[in-house]
């Protein structure tokens, strides 16, 4: 399953700290590496976006747990799926609505069965 995770910092980490937490940082960035997908900062302002690959959420929620500034941010976590899987289902749902008096065919198909666009091959 794939999540979006989105930090924002609510509490400054204290300057004596932050070193520390820095270097937990790195070590749980490469702990976890194989779960970020992708793995952002915002520009110009404290926080980050991370899309995550977990098989559950009992992953998420260790990977969220021993993020290292977890004390300091508000993080946001939703589930997340393919867009052209989703706008195939809108689709779907508006045929149903208006009584399939719509178009046929959706003008994005579903991908194809295989891996999650975008995924990483295993190392």
């Amino acid at each position: 399953m794939r999540f979006i995770a989105i930090a924002r910092l609510i509490s400054p980490v204290p300057p004596e700290q932050l070193p520390s937490i820095m270097e937990r940082f790195a070590e749980w960035r490469e702990q976890y590496r194989e779960h970020l997908q992708s793995f952002e900062f915002f520009a110009g302002s404290p926080g980050a976006v991370m899309v995550i690959n977990a098989p559950d959420e009992v992953v998420l929620n260790q990977v969220m747990t021993e993020y290292p500034f977890v004390n300091y941010v508000d993080i946001e976590v939703r589930p997340i799926i393919d867009g052209d899987t989703a706008l195939a289902q809108w689709w779907q749902v508006m045929r149903r609505m208006v009584g399939d008096s719509g178009p046929a065919e959706s003008p994005v198909e579903p991908p194809p069965p295989g891996p999650t666009p975008g995924a990483r091959p295993p190392a």
